[in-house]
C-alpha cells in the first residue's frame, strides 16, 4: 500500500472498530454492492477516488481532513494522479462554511455536539423520550402504564443520556430508507426499546399525537438553551479576566 494512502485506512478501521461498523455497512456509501469490493481498498489492492473518500467520511460523520490527515500534518497526503479533481484546499479551513467551523473551530468545539446535525438528532431523541415518559404519567391515557421506578424508564433515560455518534449514524441509516429525518428517530427508538417487554407493548405511542415540527421546535429550543449556557460561562470567564487585569 502506498504510504501516502495508509492514513485513511488506519483511521477508517479505527473508527469502524470503535463504532461496530463493518465493511459491508459502508459498501453502498462507497458505491459498491459487496463487502469484497470495499475490502480491496482496505488491503491496498485498489485505491478509492476522492469522491468515494468523501462519501466514506460523510458516512463516518467526520470531515475528509479528519479521515485522511487526522493529525493535521499533511496538506496533501495523496498521490494526485490517483484521485480525481484533488486540491490541497480540501484540507484548508478556507473552505469551511464560516470562521466558526474554520479558523475558530478549536475555540468553538464545545458547541459542535449541540449545533451540529449530531446535536439535532440527539435532542430529537431526547424530546421523543421525554414525551413518552410524560404520556406514561397521565393516568387518563390508560394504554400507557406509569414507567417511573421501572427498568423501562431506566432504559429510556439511558438511550437519551448515552446517545453517541454511532447511534446518530444508525439513525441516518433509517433515514436512508424513510427519507424523513424525524421518522428515522422514531424507528431508531423502536429498535432500541425492543429489549424491554413493557416498552415494546407501547412502542406505537412513540411520537404519539406529534408532528415533526413539534419535535424540531423543542429540539432547537433545547439546543439554544444549552448553547447559551456554554457561551455565558465563557463570557463570565472573559469578564473575570478583564476585571483582574484592571485591578
Amino acid at each position: 500500500v502506498d504510504k501516502k494512502m495508509d492514513t485513511w485506512i488506519v483511521q477508517a478501521k479505527k473508527i469502524m472498530r470503535d463504532r461496530g461498523i463493518t465493511q459491508k455497512d459502508i459498501a453502498s456509501a462507497m458505491g459498491k454492492s459487496t463487502r469484497g469490493a470495499v475490502g480491496h481498498y482496505f488491503t491496498g489492492r485498489s485505491q478509492p477516488t476522492l469522491n468515494q473518500l468523501k462519501s466514506l467520511a460523510k458516512y463516518l460523520d467526520i470531515t475528509l481532513a479528519e479521515l485522511v490527515d487526522p493529525e493535521g500534518v499533511n496538506n496533501n497526503p495523496f498521490n494526485i494522479d490517483t484521485l480525481e479533481s484533488f486540491s490541497p484546499i480540501e484540507f484548508n479551513t478556507l473552505k469551511s462554511i464560516s470562521p466558526i467551523d474554520g479558523r475558530y473551530s478549536k475555540k468553538t468545539s464545545d458547541l459542535s455536539s449541540i449545533f451540529s446535525e449530531f446535536g439535532l438528532i440527539k435532542y430529537r431523541v431526547l424530546v421523543e423520550v421525554k414525551w413518552l415518559q410524560t404520556l406514561s404519567r397521565n393516568s387518563e391515557i390508560y394504554e400507557v402504564p406509569n414507567l417511573y421506578d421501572s427498568g423501562a424508564n431506566t432504559l429510556l433515560d439511558s438511550i437519551a443520556t448515552n446517545f453517541s455518534v454511532a447511534d446518530a449514524l444508525h439513525v441516518k441509516k433509517f433515514e436512508n430508507t424513510t427519507n424523513h429525518d424525524v421518522k428515522a428517530v422514531e424507528y431508531f427508538l423502536k429498535e432500541k426499546i425492543s429489549i424491554n417487554h413493557t416498552l415494546v407493548s407501547i412502542r406505537e405511542f412513540i411520537h404519539f399525537a406529534c408532528t415533526s415540527e413539534d419535535i424540531n421546535n423543542l429540539s432547537h429550543a433545547l439546543m439554544l438553551k444549552d448553547g447559551r449556557d456554554i457561551l455565558l460561562t465563557q463570557m463570565r470567564d472573559v469578564i473575570e479576566l478583564i476585571t483582574s487585569l484592571s485591578s
